[in-house]
């Protein structure tokens, strides 16, 4: 028989084992109770390997990795609310922030040299000065506009010497095999699809790869409590990405190859193009000033040009990864 004495240190006894089995049991709380969702187009090779890969999901953050076909279109659905983050060229993210600003960089997750300024050699012929009088398919406002106007400008060409066909990364492949234009900006994979397109009149002018660009992660500025912590588990997600490119490399390949449907001559061909690695460094500051005022020579903004160090938020990743920040105040 139990004496009344014992049964309070019973009881106790039984209340502890019950808390000892519910601490087994508790389930960490997600870092955010809604869905973020992140568009990219196919460069963002670390968010496509990340999310093939159950990263995302391991730091305990539900994420919708949706495709855009442009960082334009990415950074416009960002601003509008349409997703919570977003990839873009350095340059597409310049452009929508000098127009409508509220948007912020949280990260570079590639130095990139996939863009392309590709003819029909047999309407154009080997010499950047033969671009003359052709007509030349490209995307308004992207990192191929202002690759382009470089290109033009190093060639002793002015852009009202080429006719410009505004298109979309797709238009620019179709356009191109049709014979609509003599030639055409675009970037990997739309580079691959032309080459593929064309076959032997594919002509490339390789002064072109000497220009790279920065892929950068963005997102609204005044990001809740809720899609900042998200965001530290997106970031976390993208290192261990980063990581696995640089520890087993052909792994990673395969993987984002079966995810993006790429073949593996196509992989082969664009993997060398990219850095991909999360990082933030200081000579994104200059070349965000350094495009701002060719878009403001080029009238295509009216300025002012973006304080830097208000658009690049460093503390999210320094927060994760503090030796991936080289950005000094």
């Amino acid at each position: 028989m139990t004496s009344r004495r014992s049964r309070p240190i019973l009881q106790a006894a039984g209340k502890m084992a019950l808390l000892s089995v519910a601490m087994f049991c508790i389930v960490p709380a997600p870092a955010s109770a809604e869905t973020i969702t992140l568009g990219t187009s196919k460069t963002g090779f670390l968010i496509w390997l990340a999310d093939a890969n159950g990263y995302f999901a391991d730091e305990n953050v539900s994420v919708e990795v949706v495709e855009v076909g442009s960082g334009v279109v990415a950074a416009d659905r960002v601003h509008k609310g349409e997703i919570t983050f977003g990839t873009s060229s350095e340059f597409a993210f310049t452009s929508k922030i000098m127009d409508a600003p509220g948007l912020c960089i949280y990260g570079t997750i590639s130095a990139s040299r996939t863009t392309r300024l590709i003819a029909r050699s047999d309407r154009v012929g080997p010499h950047p000065r033969d671009l003359a009088s052709k007509r030349i398919a490209v995307t308004p406002n992207g990192i191929g506009q202002y690759f382009l106007s470089q290109y033009l400008a190093l060639s002793e060409l002015a852009e009202d010497q080429v006719e410009l066909v505004p298109s979309k990364p797709e238009e620019i492949v179709t356009r191109l095999a049709s014979g609509t234009v003599d030639a055409g900006m675009a970037w990997e994979p739309h580079v691959a699809a032309i080459r593929k397109a064309l076959g032997p009149i594919a002509l490339d002018y390789p002064d072109q790869a000497e220009q790279y660009y920065y892929f950068v992660l963005h997102g609204r500025c005044d990001l809740s409590a809720d899609k900042a912590n998200a965001l530290r588990s997106i970031l976390r997600a993208l290192k261990r990405a980063e990581q696995l490119v640089e520890e087993r490399p052909d792994e990673a390949k395969k993987v984002i190859g079966r995810r993006l449907q790429l073949s593996p001559e196509t992989m082969a061909e664009i993997w060398p193009q990219h850095s991909l690695t999360l990082t933030l460094t200081q000579d994104l500051l200059s070349v965000i000033e350094s495009q701002a005022e060719w878009r403001i020579a080029k009238e295509l903004s009216t300025g002012p040009i973006p304080d830097t160090l208000d658009v690049v938020r460093i503390d999210p990743l320094h927060s994760v990864a503090p030796q991936a920040v080289l950005i000094h105040n």
